[in-house]
């Protein structure tokens, strides 16, 4: 026979803390790597870089 317990525990999801206090510890540092990271404007990208790979283009997962 199957408890009321034994239910809840199945039923229940991971989900995130959104109720943490968190300090970033160097946000410059951070601003760096995201601003050396991310993509160029859409204007300076090159015409194909939407374009889906072909096989030649993959890299094997081996090397």
């Amino acid at each position: 026979m199957e408890r009321k317990d034994d239910k809840r525990k199945k039923s229940v999801q991971a989900f995130p803390g959104f109720n943490t206090q968190h300090r970033c510890n160097n946000f410059d540092a951070i601003l760096c790597w995201a601003s050396d990271l991310q993509a160029p404007p859409g204007d300076e990208l090159p015409e194909d870089f939407t374009r889906i790979p072909a096989g030649e283009d993959i890299i094997p997962s081996g090397i």
